[in-house]
């Protein structure tokens, strides 16, 4: 899914005056598998791609608002047959709302301890490297990743690359013997 911060669409509130995370939870492209046909073949691809030529950024940045309804909507779609990551994408430092970078990276850990939701963070050109670093460690993903204006679109696409391929643990219980003196063969669970 996409959101976009400091924005009003879809849910009025996103922005540097209200900092409403609930409204910062609405997704402007709502969450969907993609394939791995090209974005034209791809609705959800299309749909991603028509909404960030559709936006032009400026503004404050509301980077609490923006990630506490992001790391809010991600909780609420958790379960254990769906895992979910957040990834804050940013070209500035925090302005308006809550600036502390504790603060913010605490709704990362929040998100993290509460249900398994990854939180990672990229970083454009403007944006400051140590505070995404803390945002990103505190989500479980230890660090972020930082594209230069020399080669941004390469750069992005290469973040959002690894971040698709990172993999994602999962924990099974172990099996139990059935009958008091039976023993679970490891080698065949």
């Amino acid at each position: 899914g996409l959101r976009f911060f400091p924005d009003d669409s879809p849910a009025a509130g996103c922005n540097d005056q209200a900092c409403s995370l609930d409204a910062c939870a609405a997704p402007l492209v709502a969450p969907a598998p993609l394939t791995e046909a090209p974005a034209a073949s791809d609705p959800q691809q299309k749909a991603l791609v028509d909404a960030v030529n559709a936006k032009s950024p400026g503004g404050e940045t509301p980077m609490y608002a923006a990630l506490g309804g992001a790391e809010q909507w991600a909780q609420s779609n958790a379960d254990e047959a769906h895992r979910t990551a957040v990834v804050l994408v940013t070209d500035g430092e925090p302005t308006t709302c809550n600036t502390d970078v504790a603060a913010i990276a605490g709704l990362a850990k929040a998100a993290h301890d509460a249900k398994g939701v990854l939180t990672y963070a990229i970083g454009m050109p403007g944006s400051n490297a140590a505070q995404l670093d803390q945002i990103a460690a505190a989500g479980g993903t230890d660090k972020a990743f930082l594209a230069d204006a020399g080669a941004l679109s390469a750069k992005l696409i290469e973040a959002l690359t690894s971040i698709q391929k990172a993999q994602i643990a999962c924990t099974f219980d172990m099996p139990v013997a059935s009958q008091p003196g039976d023993t679970v063969d490891p080698g065949k669970v």
